[in-house]
């Protein structure tokens, strides 16, 4: 049942006038209507159905090595390796530190009982308004008799600048603590986690790299070259493989280097993952026959060179049920282009202001 108070409400809560969203609501059910009328006259020829057909049954005959043992390993970085790296990226490697007092709130502590009732969260609702009103942190301690736990200096992973995981605070609670919107020292907020509540204040806030003597900082740092490393190296494949330059005899060199058998494999359709993913399978899909790509199978954990061997189209009898099937995916791509190009019309249109700034900033950290 409509109810015009609540109407209202949801309005103002949405600082909507009602004129403003009827027109919206009106306008976005007339584009949908729409679209609606104009795919509904959609009907797809034949050859366009063989063609999704085609693309999702044909069977790739494929050759593979994997990459693995190509790329750097851990002990092949040093001291000097791990230096460098951290002072060209000094920027990039910093981290935010936080240092608060929190106090652990529950029943238990705070109206001695083990349930969540009533008491319970009449006290929890007196102490949001305290904070809300600018109270003391202290007082607030002090009223409601809560024990308080110092922490220094710990990131979003609950380390400290050390990388000692810091056991006194739950993740939990460190999650919510980064999370606040707009942090700043002395700042005293009510945090729910994990079925508790925590008096929280800001004591010091700083954005520094890491102890680099620490275990997991170097782990970070040897992280980052070795996935450096990886994409260096698959990106220079890449641009070979791309200008046409990489042949079959440097793929059974490359496969003697790397000391990797080649592997025959059969991809008897797109759904076919008994040996790579379907990911990876959509990928090979969208390619000629003798070429070569690269597949990033993440479960395995392992990059592998593909080369297209050979690709057998399969037949489709117009009067089969397959073909019913595969008619209404037609359909399906058919509208999907009719939204696409709408989407490209739009972006057409309406130009989108880039923050070149932010995107520098985004590029660099990965």
């Amino acid at each position: 049942q409509f109810s015009r108070t609540k109407y209202e409400k949801f309005l103002l809560s949405n600082n909507f006038s009602a004129a403003l969203y009827e027109k919206n609501l009106k306008d976005e059910v007339t584009n949908k209507l729409l679209f609606n009328y104009v795919s509904g006259g959609v009907f797809p020829p034949s050859f366009l159905v063989k063609n999704v057909y085609d693309y999702q049954n044909k069977k790739i005959t494929v050759q593979s090595i994997s990459l693995n043992s190509l790329y750097k390993k851990e002990q092949d970085f040093d001291e000097a390796s791990i230096k460098k790296y951290t002072d060209d990226n000094r920027d990039s490697l910093r981290e935010d530190f936080i240092s608060v007092r929190f106090a652990s709130i529950n029943p238990l502590s705070l109206v001695d009982s083990e349930e969540f009732n009533e008491f319970f969260f009449k006290k929890i609702d007196e102490i949001e308004n305290l904070v809300i009103n600018g109270s003391n942190f202290e007082k607030i301690i002090k009223d409601y008799n809560l024990n308080v736990t110092p922490i220094k200096s710990i990131n979003k992973k609950g380390d400290n600048e050390n990388g000692i995981l810091q056991e006194n605070i739950s993740q939990g609670l460190v999650s919510k603590i980064f999370e606040l919107k707009f942090k700043k020292v002395n700042d005293i907020n009510l945090l729910e986690y994990e079925n508790e509540f925590a008096l929280v204040i800001i004591d010091e806030i700083k954005n520094s790299i890491p102890n680099i003597a620490s275990k997991k900082f170097k782990e970070k740092i040897i992280k980052d070259l070795i996935n450096r490393n990886i994409f260096e190296y698959n990106a220079k494949l890449m641009a070979q493989i791309k200008k046409s330059s990489f042949t079959e005899s440097d793929f059974v060199k490359l496969a003697k280097l790397s000391q990797t058998d080649i592997k025959d494999i059969s991809i008897n359709g797109i759904r076919d993952n008994n040996f790579l993913s379907i990911k990876s399978n959509k990928k090979i899909f969208g390619l000629r026959e003798k070429s070569f790509t690269l597949v990033n199978e993440i479960e395995k954990n392992k990059t592998f060179l593909v080369w297209i061997k050979e690709i057998e189209k399969p037949s489709l009898d117009k009067a089969s049920d397959e073909y019913n099937k595969y008619y209404h995916e037609a359909i399906i791509g058919l509208k999907n282009n009719i939204y696409s190009s709408f989407d490209h019309y739009i972006n057409q249109k309406y130009k989108v202001e880039i923050n070149y700034k932010t995107l520098e900033r985004l590029k660099n950290y990965f």
